[in-house]
């Protein structure tokens, strides 16, 4: 997989980028940013899921929008936006070095 595919949550006014799942190991969650959570897997590292709680407005606030700009770029909030509108569209994953960079690792 060579990216996250959005989802969205209607009850909970979230936000679902999907990516390749955790192993055996299961995931380790970070929240960076009040509103945005990512999870890894514990074993190989990849990120293999962002949560966005767009707060009923159909988008970001502006603090995880910031960070969905480092981490995916420009497009980064208007793929959060149109996965809440219904318009699913593959969000690219970032290099694992530039994550980290992005992280402070």
């Amino acid at each position: 997989m060579t990216g996250l595919t959005p989802g969205y949550e209607p009850e909970t006014g979230q936000v679902i980028l999907e990516g390749r799942p955790a192993g055996v190991a299961g995931e380790a969650r970070l929240v960076p940013v009040s509103g945005a959570e990512l999870a890894f897997d514990r074993a190989g590292g990849h990120l293999s899921r962002v949560v966005v709680d767009t707060g009923g407005t159909g988008g970001p606030g502006e603090r995880v929008a910031a960070l969905l700009v480092r981490l995916f770029g420009r497009d980064g909030p208007g793929a959060v936006r149109g996965a809440a509108a219904g318009l699913a569209r593959q969000v690219p994953l970032p290099e694992p070095a530039y994550l980290a960079e992005v992280l402070g690792w």
